[in-house]
């Protein structure tokens, strides 16, 4: 009797178990589009008309030691951890309207050479013209992959952005003199001036 209640014991664990594994692999598929056809097209012509608005609302930045103590310091908002800082409302943006780009993004994160004495926060600001813009789309997931270049004073910034059917957005940054950065948040259509 004690030998059959031990194996409806791990008989019921090891279900548990591999329900579990299921969950947790079927729970990170990426999830269908509910974008109807009518905003899937606006957004194809945001994209191709190369005029957008992306409001951020996290950086994900590569975590070093110094983002770690200052995690630890509690420098950061609440519901953030170092690799995720939550920037919401606070108006951060990649805009992109007739071939001038403008930015305004937080930096969280190291750089290699820096010799502008002339401002005093590191963010990733400019208003200049955009170069080498690509567009490309999954015909399966219907997803976007953006290109696009950008220049302030020395240095050089190349922006991928993946935009999803329901304008979720990932904006990943490359630049000549910092880590890499990534920020997510979505797509809107240029605001009314």
């Amino acid at each position: 009797m004690r030998k059959l209640n031990r194996n409806i014991i791990f008989l019921a664990l090891y279900g548990l178990w591999i329900l579990f594994v299921v969950n947790v692999l079927t729970g990170c598929q990426t999830p269908k589009s509910a974008a109807t056809p009518m905003e899937q097209q606006e957004l194809a012509q945001m994209l191709e008309d190369q005029s957008f608005y992306f409001e951020a609302q996290w950086a994900m930045p590569l975590q070093t030691q110094a983002l770690t103590a200052l995690h630890a310091a509690g420098m950061f908002r609440p519901g953030s951890s170092v690799s995720r800082i939550n920037i919401n409302k606070d108006g951060h943006f990649l805009q992109l309207e007739g071939g001038k780009a403008k930015a305004n993004l937080p930096y969280y994160g190291q750089r290699d050479t820096y010799t502008d004495y002339a401002h005093s926060r590191d963010w990733i600001e400019f208003d200049t013209d955009a170069t080498d813009y690509e567009l490309q789309q999954d015909s399966d997931s219907r997803v976007y992959d953006l290109d696009l270049n950008a220049k302030r004073r020395s240095e050089t910034f190349q922006f991928n952005l993946r935009v999803f059917p329901n304008r979720r957005t990932i904006v990943t940054v490359f630049s000549s003199q910092r880590d890499i950065i990534r920020y997510e948040g979505f797509l809107k259509p240029l605001p009314e001036q």
